[in-house]
C-alpha cells in the first residue's frame, strides 16, 4: 500500500507552527498599510504563488491598552505601545514568509515571532 499525501503548500510540511506579529509606529498611515497589504494579497492570490483560503490571512488594527499589557507581560515584547499599528496572522503561518521583508521594509515594521 502506498500512501500519497498532497500538501496544500510548503507550510503544511512545517512542524513549527507560529504566528507572526508586525507593528508599526502609531503615526504610520493605517489606510496606506491596509491598501498595500490588500494589493499584495490580491496579486499573490492571482499569481498562484501561495494557496490562500477565501479569508484574508492577516488582520490590521491598532494595539489597545489590553493588548499592549498582554504583549508586555505574556510575551515580553516591551517595545509595543498602545496605538501602534499591528499586522498579524489570523492563524499559524498564515502570513507567507516571503512577505516578511516586504512588510518590514515598506512599513518600517518590527516583527515579533509568537511561538
Amino acid at each position: 500500500m502506498i500512501l500519497v499525501i498532497r500538501p496544500h503548500s510548503t507550510v503544511d510540511v512545517i512542524t513549527n507552527s507560529s504566528t507572526e506579529l508586525f507593528t508599526c509606529q502609531a503615526n504610520t498611515d493605517i489606510d496606506m498599510i491596509t491598501n498595500a497589504m490588500d494589493e499584495l494579497y490580491d496579486a499573490w492570490k492571482k499569481s498562484g504563488s501561495f494557496e490562500f483560503d477565501d479569508e484574508v490571512p492577516y488582520t490590521i488594527g491598532r494595539v489597545s491598552k489590553e493588548e499592549k499589557e498582554n504583549y508586555h507581560n505574556a510575551w515580553g515584547f516591551f517595545s509595543i505601545e498602545e496605538g501602534d499599528i499591528y499586522i498579524k496572522g489570523i492563524t499559524d503561518n498564515s502570513i507567507p514568509y516571503e512577505w516578511f521583508e516586504f512588510i518590514e521594509d515598506t512599513f518600517g515594521a518590527d516583527r515579533y515571532h509568537q511561538g
